[in-house]
């Protein structure tokens, strides 16, 4: 099983992606396969299982099919523009669930505890002396989503199988539509208080992609 990273991603979503290699390889040795991660340039020749976009200037390479192409970089389109996974909520959506003035939209917080939140939290900061913000969260979340995909792939002999849903360790199964954007509960912060949006309402925000 080979994934292949592109690009160079900021210090956060690098340690996310280091967690979540570290983790995947313990797996890989439980159950027995193989796990490659390397990076990869827009000239690569070998094709991986997935490729992880890991910045805004990452070019993927020419012969990845886009539903192999799992994103966590920042963009402002509502919907992905060639089909490729996006793991973030996109520009848009966070300006339709902004509620007040000084509020952001992230989809993920330090201070999360529900559903093994506060476990991963306490990993991250335990590996790296650093909280885990939305940037790591997205590194640790496409390999470990990568993975996944990748058995799913293997397991069904398709290119194009998933499987039914992923765990972010946030209360609900996430899961990509067919336009490629992850649905996945957010979080609206403003100081200290961070509010969780439900997963319908981010939902609903999400405007309709051709």
């Amino acid at each position: 099983m080979s994934i292949a990273i592109v690009g160079s991603p900021d210090s956060a979503r690098a340690l996310g992606i280091r967690l979540g290699i570290e983790e995947a390889q313990r797996t890989a040795e439980l159950i027995g396969f193989h796990l490659d991660v390397h990076t990869a340039s827009s000239e690569a020749t070998t094709p991986a299982d997935v490729v992880i976009v890991a910045s805004d200037d990452a070019t993927p390479p020419a012969n990845t099919p886009a539903s192999s192409l799992l994103d966590i970089s920042t963009h402002d389109d509502a919907c992905s523009p060639d089909g490729r996974l996006l793991v973030l909520p996109s520009g848009a959506e966070r300006a339709a669930l902004a509620s007040a003035a000084g509020s952001d939209i992230v989809a993920w917080h330090p201070s999360l505890y529900r559903y093994g939140a506060e476990q991963l939290n306490r990993r991250f900061v335990q590996r790296f002396g650093e909280p885990m913000d939305e940037a790591a969260w997205s590194g640790w979340f496409a390999v470990k989503a990568a993975v996944e995909l990748a058995l799913a792939r293997r397991d069904s002999g398709g290119v194009s199988a998933r499987p039914p849903g992923f765990d972010g360790h946030k209360g609900a199964r996430l899961t990509f539509d067919d336009s490629g954007r992850l649905g996945q509960p957010l979080y609206r912060v403003a100081g200290a208080a961070v509010e969780e949006i439900a997963m319908s309402e981010v939902l609903q925000a999400l405007p309709t992609c051709e």
